[in-house]
């Protein structure tokens, strides 16, 4: 047998023992050819054994089999020449999405490198945040920041990203199509995207610079309403997050509104540090359970707990980390929730290592709130339910005293202002 071939198809079966269990917690056509040959020499998975499990022998050799007959078929008729990297990338891609699950996924060790990346808070790219439909599997645009290569190339809020320097992504797997996004910086990158507003199909020439990005943005309103922005939950979150409070406390702050809008998650333990620092301590912050039952609780400990009128601000694209956040504060009666139900992302994801400096990012447990509840597929309804007016929600940036889901919170906080006032 071809020993390229052979590598092909023990590169499945080795998968597993390559693991090194450590990382962070965190959605043509086809012409004629050959078609009798191929059913002849192909065997389908009528004969796998009783628990389907590629660890199994008699399923390793059908398949490595398979994946010899097929690169004998490539070697033949493929017209052009085959990649062995490219093809065994897209082997273990392919035995993620083969779970089914949109945020499992397997990456190469730049895609790894690019992903640690973000937590630091810089890289090079456009300067906007997608996301991914699990049904549809479309990327879309959900915010783009003010004074960004996006905001300069025209992109907003709605737009699907169709292509990207003419590849197309619509069927493609968020992490992948980011990584053709992203580049080194002061080069190029064309997008096509598809405006549902108009209909149209637009093209966006977009030259990538160095994005700083803070994690969240702060200020003190009017009435010493405090205000912080939270745009993804990173591992320099928690030092910004308290400097922003010591910060709004010094100048004064009474109430304080966290905004959670359009923020898709992040790393896990960050979050429920965050929600220590707003509770009381003892309390179950949020806890998981894996398929084998196993139970962890994260816990309140911090010495810390913020005791002033607090609103959360959440809309559908609030998920995951965000998510723990505002159910932690409703559960805990620690805040009032403000918006509209949150996306119903209720299910945690690892990284996992691999020899290789590879990795995959695979689910492993569900959460539940501290009250029990596994918002999964359900999401977190408000306390108080308001929709953002339709005239802002394709406006890249919403100015404070037009934003009516805002507005709303901070009417919530002056009424309860009001009230602990009168109660002296």
């Amino acid at each position: 047998m071809d020993k390229k071939v052979v590598g092909m198809g023990c590169v499945i079966v080795a998968l597993t023992a390559a693991v090194m269990v450590q990382g962070t917690m965190i959605a043509g056509r086809m012409e004629a050819g050959p078609t009798e040959e191929v059913q002849k020499g192909f065997v389908l998975s009528g004969s796998v054994s009783a628990n389907g499990k590629i660890s199994d022998p008699e399923n390793a050799q059908r398949i490595q089999g398979n994946l010899s007959y097929i690169q004998s078929i490539i070697d033949e008729y493929y017209l052009y020449d085959s990649n062995e990297t490219d093809q065994e990338t897209g082997i273990y891609k392919g035995f993620l999405g083969g779970l089914g699950d949109p945020y499992s996924a397997y990456y190469t060790p730049a895609e790894y490198e690019n992903m640690m990346q973000k937590s630091k808070g810089e890289y090079s790219g456009i300067g906007a945040v997608l996301t991914q439909d699990p049904d549809t599997m479309l990327i879309s645009v959900v915010r783009v920041y003010e004074d960004s290569p996006a905001e300069a190339g025209g992109l907003m809020p709605g737009d699907i990203i169709m292509k990207v320097d003419g590849e197309d992504i619509s069927q493609m797997e968020l992490s992948d199509a980011v990584m053709l996004i992203k580049g080194e910086e002061h080069t190029k990158v064309m997008l096509e995207v598809y405006r549902k507003d108009s209909y149209d199909r637009k093209t966006a020439e977009i030259t990538r610079e160095n994005i700083e990005l803070p994690t969240l943005t702060y200020r003190m309103m009017e009435d010493k309403i405090g205000y912080i922005y939270i745009a993804s939950w990173e591992e320099v979150t928690t030092a910004q997050y308290i400097r922003a409070m010591e910060d709004l406390e010094q100048q004064g702050m009474e109430a304080l509104v966290v905004d959670l809008r359009d923020n898709p998650g992040g790393v896990f333990t960050t979050v429920c540090q965050i929600l220590d620092y707003m509770v009381e301590d003892g309390e179950t912050l949020v806890y998981t359970l894996t398929k084998k039952g196993e139970k962890t609780e994260m816990k309140g400990g911090d010495g810390h707990a913020f005791r002033k009128p607090l609103a959360v601000i959440v809309n559908g694209n609030s998920a995951s980390a965000s998510e723990i956040f505002a159910g932690g504060i409703q559960d805990f009666e620690a805040g009032t929730i403000v918006g509209t139900t949150t996306y119903g992302k209720g299910i945690v994801q690892r990284f996992i290592t691999l020899g290789n400096h590879a990795a995959m990012k695979l689910t492993v447990s569900e959460y539940y709130l501290p009250s029990g509840v596994c918002i999964h597929k359900k999401g977190i309804t408000p306390d108080v339910e308001v929709e953002l007016s339709e005239e802002l929600r394709s406006k890249v940036s919403i100015a404070p005293e037009e934003d009516n889901q805002l507005a709303k919170a901070i009417e919530v906080l002056k009424e309860e202002l009001r009230r602990n006032q009168s109660a002296l």
